[in-house]
């Protein structure tokens, strides 16, 4: 197998499982949900229940987070990637088994990242047998040298790229903890129940039996006859919220919140025009 093709694949998995092992660090990729707490655990589909059991045990997702740091860290490393890569591969395989039994969406990422660190376990096959099964002595590993000029140039390039990928993905993940702690501070993020509506028809999206659940990613859970998630954004100066959705659903909602418990809506949308009162629930307190 060509240097050139491992520098790829060994770059390649760097780059994508640093992201992961980053945001399990910094506590941003398993962000509990307050909608999955309205129900009970045998209720839930498995990958929901998945989530909610990563989203309350920050150790152990900081634990398999570290692991895919330090094997992705060493695989930038030529000398070092062959580790990085044993390191990597029960990691993955156990994320991979999860992924697959629990029917979690992403099982195609997860089974390409396995796939590329077998090919980089693959490419020194030999050796791991001699030194794993075997008990053999190995030797050092001799890779094809180049003109002293160009040699400078491609080292300390890919010295330049492994910073670059470490620090994107470090500021990409810093600004996503950002983000979700900011979403926290809004005023509505929990649980309101709706206790009194004026103007709910046929096509409204909420109804008296609604619950309205304000998650940290900026979304909104409507549980009700018609359950659907919306992303919102929110204008506190001027007690604005907008909602957004399928076929260019818009709507547009100015709220009051009284004594922290108390929430009135005034709702506007292409179907209509509601005047909601909401009662606050709970909010998903983890590990404070």
């Amino acid at each position: 197998m060509s240097l050139a093709l491992i520098t790829f694949l060994r770059y390649f998995l760097a780059y994508y499982i640093l992201a992961y092992a980053i945001s399990k660090i910094l506590d941003n990729q398993f962000y509990p949900l307050h909608a999955y707490l309205e129900y009970k655990a045998v209720d839930l589909y498995p990958m929901q229940l998945t989530w909610v059991y990563m989203s309350s045990n920050y150790e152990y997702q900081a634990l398999i987070g570290w692991g895919e740091l330090i094997a992705s860290l060493l695989l930038l490393s030529r000398r070092t990637y062959l580790l990085g890569a044993v390191i990597m591969f029960p990691l993955l395989g156990n994320i991979v088994l999860l992924n697959y039994i629990n029917d979690i969406c992403v099982k195609l990422n997860s089974s390409t990242y396995l796939l590329v660190n077998i090919v980089l376990l693959a490419s020194q096959g030999g050796r791991l047998w001699k030194l794993f099964i075997t008990n053999q002595s190995i030797s050092k590993k001799e890779y094809p040298t180049l003109h002293p000029r160009w040699a400078s140039y491609v080292k300390y390039g890919l010295i330049v790229l492994a910073l670059l990928i470490v620090g994107h993905r470090y500021w990409e993940n810093w600004t996503a903890t950002q983000s979700l702690n900011e979403a926290k501070k809004d005023p509505m993020h929990g649980v309101w129940e709706v206790v009194s509506s004026e103007g709910i028809n046929n096509d409204s999206i909420v109804s008296m039996e609604s619950k309205l659940f304000f998650e940290a990613h900026r979304y909104v859970f409507i549980k009700g006859e018609k359950s659907t998630w919306l992303p919102y954004t929110i204008d506190p100066a001027s007690n604005a919220i907008q909602l957004t959705g399928r076929d260019s659903l818009e709507v547009n909602i100015q709220y009051k919140i009284t004594q922290d418990t108390l929430m009135h809506m005034q709702w506007h949308s292409p179907n209509d025009t509601l005047v909601l009162d909401l009662e606050f629930k709970e909010q998903y307190r983890r590990r404070d």
